[in-house]
């Protein structure tokens, strides 16, 4: 197999994965939660660190401050996540989850975790170990 049909193979992937991720997301609406997709990503990013930038937020998801603020707006209302001025630098603002952002997150997480599951069912012990084995080698950052 030519590095073309290896990219073509993988551009599948992340598209099932995509769509999967997307049916998830419709899933959690329809049980009661109602995100969307970008403040699914908000509290997953949130959920995984302390203290997390405004800006940091807005990198990590792929956007601008301006994109995320509305984000934020909307998950503060519903008491996901509160925003705190830096104590060291009052211009920063600081996102956490609050407690009921944390269930969320939790939830969010259980749902991963059962996607993650389902995909790698079909895959034996050795081959899962192997798939993370080789995902973790790819940089995102």
């Amino acid at each position: 197999m030519s590095t073309d049909h290896h990219i073509d193979a993988l551009v599948r992937i992340i598209h099932n994965m995509g769509a999967y991720f997307a049916k998830e997301a419709k899933e959690q609406s329809l049980s009661g939660a109602s995100f969307s997709k970008r403040e699914i990503m908000a509290i997953g990013a949130i959920g995984s660190g302390e203290d997390l930038r405004t800006g940091d937020l807005a990198t990590l998801l792929g956007v601008g401050q301006s994109a995320i603020t509305p984000v934020l707006d909307r998950l503060e209302e519903q008491g996901i996540v509160q925003r705190d001025r830096s104590k060291e630098d009052r211009r920063i603002w600081l996102i956490n989850l609050t407690k009921r952002g944390k269930a969320a997150y939790a939830n969010i997480n259980d749902g991963y975790r059962e996607m993650a599951s389902i995909m790698l069912s079909p895959l034996t012990e050795n081959e899962q170990a192997t798939l993370v084995s080789l995902l973790s080698k790819m940089d995102f950052d």
